[in-house]
Formats: C-alpha cells, sequence, structure tokens
C-alpha cells in the first residue's frame, strides 16, 4: 500500500481536528446543560398525603424543577395556585396528574369518623379508601 506524505498539511488537519472534537464536546455539553439546567419549569407536589375529596387550596405545597418535555403541561405547574378537590390520594413528594384534581369533590366519597375497638389491618392510613358496612346485632350475640 502505497503512502503519501503531506508534511505540513497533515499537521494542520490533525490540529483542526482536535479543535473541531474540542468544539463538538463543549456544544454537547453546552446543550445538555440548558436542557437540565434552564429549561426545566416549576411544579407543584404535596407536602404531605392529600386524601380523597380534600379541598387543595387549604393544602401545602412545595415547588419542585424538573424538565418533562412533552408531558409538562400534564402535571400540576406553579403557574397557579391549586384550585379544586383531589380525586385520588395524592402522595407526598409526587407530581400531580392534571386528571387527579377537580374543580368538584367527588360524590362517591363522604368523609365519616369511624371508632374501632379491633386493630385496624396494616394497609389502612390516612387517606386510604375503605368499604364500611353494617349489620345488626342479632340476638343472644350470635
Amino acid at each position: 500500500m502505497a503512502q503519501i506524505n503531506l508534511g505540513k498539511l497533515s499537521r494542520i488537519n490533525s490540529t483542526v481536528s482536535r479543535w473541531l472534537s474540542v468544539a463538538i464536546a463543549v456544544g454537547v455539553l453546552g446543550l445538555g446543560v440548558k436542557a437540565i439546567w434552564f429549561d426545566s419549569q416549576g411544579y407543584l407536589v404535596p407536602s404531605r398525603s392529600i386524601p380523597v375529596g380534600a379541598n387543595l387550596a387549604n393544602e401545602k405545597f412545595r415547588l419542585v424543577h424538573i424538565n418533562l418535555g412533552q408531558l409538562a403541561g400534564s402535571y400540576l405547574s406553579n403557574a397557579h395556585a391549586p384550585k379544586g378537590f383531589a380525586q385520588t390520594t395524592l402522595a407526598a413528594g409526587q407530581l400531580v396528574s392534571r386528571t387527579n384534581v377537580s374543580r368538584w369533590a367527588p360524590a362517591t366519597v363522604e368523609r365519616i369518623v369511624v371508632t374501632n375497638k379491633t386493630q385496624l389491618g396494616s394497609g389502612v392510613h390516612s387517606g386510604a379508601r375503605v368499604s364500611i358496612w353494617s349489620a345488626k346485632r342479632l340476638e343472644n350475640n350470635q
């Protein structure tokens, strides 16, 4: 195989390729910083678990900055104070989907206080959905 010696021209191409590589690396790094740092938007996350039917105007939220890209419109942003009611239990520290918030309180949920003489199951926690039923006491406690 024959080789051609270009002399000074090969040294110039080597220098140009190094600078071009550095410029590309800086450009990619700059685009990454822009995408992560400057394109982030503020979103609201609950400070504590919010039960179904709670009025969001009375709840505390904290602000987090992240970049959701095309999903940005699907979550509760800091552009407006949260209004409406929780349609599902909103976990503390989780992004709030707009579909989980409504202007009206859910009609199928009623808040009640129940006093229980037995231990509740481990799955029952603040804001959990439970079914309540009652039965008449039979004669002779049978």
